[in-house]
């Protein structure tokens, strides 16, 4: 696992004697288990060890299903949400810690290509069908995602690689993802060939992580917390993580 932080860059100097209890899900190829060492790695599993190298903070991953995250975010059983991307359901119970901004793109099958130019042709297009995970369409605009389950277009299914395996099953369902996560399964599933990508230009997301504050017991490290992201993305440790996972 690549480390890009030095000891010169940490802000907590082992001071720090919080312990974050942080929400996980189980997907490629944010955590997940590797083949190799049996062992988990992923973006999240990678942020989490930048950010005890740059607090000294002690951070424990726990997996949540996707559906849940929200309700154990609203009892408090949760410090930290990594890696997201901001939406109005979780800021009604936390505080978001931004880390960077993407762009999203739709995949789609490349017969499909005729037929849609542009990301709003396709959400327009009745006969598309998305595939999202449990509880997460935070890559649609709030009037997309209620044109979508209007129309009974939300495909939900476990995680992401298995959003990626059903793409292969019909040139009827896409996904919408930054441009990270579909360079990850298209490299993996070797999908380049069958499919597309069309970007959206015009929409712009804030990707980072969710602290809930427990008011008789606030992290007094969270202010290195939010400084560590601001450096992540400053020194460019950010880029090379995602850059690891986009080949």
């Amino acid at each position: 696992m690549l480390l890009y932080a030095s000891s010169a860059f940490s802000v907590g100097n082992g001071a720090c004697t919080d312990i974050y209890r942080v929400a996980v899900n189980e997907s490629e190829p944010l955590y997940f288990r590797s083949d190799r060492t049996d062992s988990f790695s992923g973006l999240t599993q990678d942020v989490l060890r930048e950010l005890e190298i740059r607090t000294g903070c002690k951070f424990e991953p726990v997996v949540f299903n996707r559906s849940k995250v929200y309700a154990e975010m609203q009892a408090f059983r949760v410090d930290l949400v990594l890696v997201t991307i901001r939406n109005p359901i979780y800021d009604k119970v936390a505080e978001f810690l931004p880390i960077a901004t993407t762009m999203r793109e739709v995949l789609i099958s490349r017969s499909q290509l005729r037929a849609h130019k542009s990301f709003t042709s396709v959400i327009n297009d009745p006969k598309i069908r998305f595939i999202v995970l449990p509880g997460v369409s935070f890559l649609f605009l709030a009037t997309e995602s209620h044109q979508l389950e209007k129309e009974g277009r939300f495909l939900t299914t476990t995680s992401l690689q298995s959003a990626y395996d059903l793409l292969a099953r019909s040139n009827i369902y896409a996904a919408v993802q930054p441009e990270f996560v579909h360079n990850y399964f298209i490299s993996k599933k070797k999908l380049g060939d069958e499919f597309v990508r069309i970007p959206d230009p015009l929409s712009t997301f804030e990707i980072g992580a969710y602290y809930v504050s427990k008011k008789d017991h606030p992290m007094k490290s969270i202010f290195q917390v939010k400084t560590a992201f601001k450096k992540m993305t400053a020194d460019g440790t950010w880029k090379k993580l995602i850059d690891k996972y986009s080949h």
